[in-house]
């Protein structure tokens, strides 16, 4: 993205996985959405 924001829907899912544990409430949200999805997990 322009101003330096990363583009959270573009993380894999060990990113999204390592930046929901460090308390970003975004990422939190898009793993939860990959869980409800199946996308990434078994």
């Amino acid at each position: 993205m322009d101003n330096g924001e990363r583009n959270i829907s573009e993380l894999s899912f060990d990113e999204l996985l390592k930046s929901a544990e460090s308390g970003d409430v975004e990422a939190q949200y898009e793993l939860a959405l990959c869980y409800h999805k199946a996308i990434g997990v078994e």
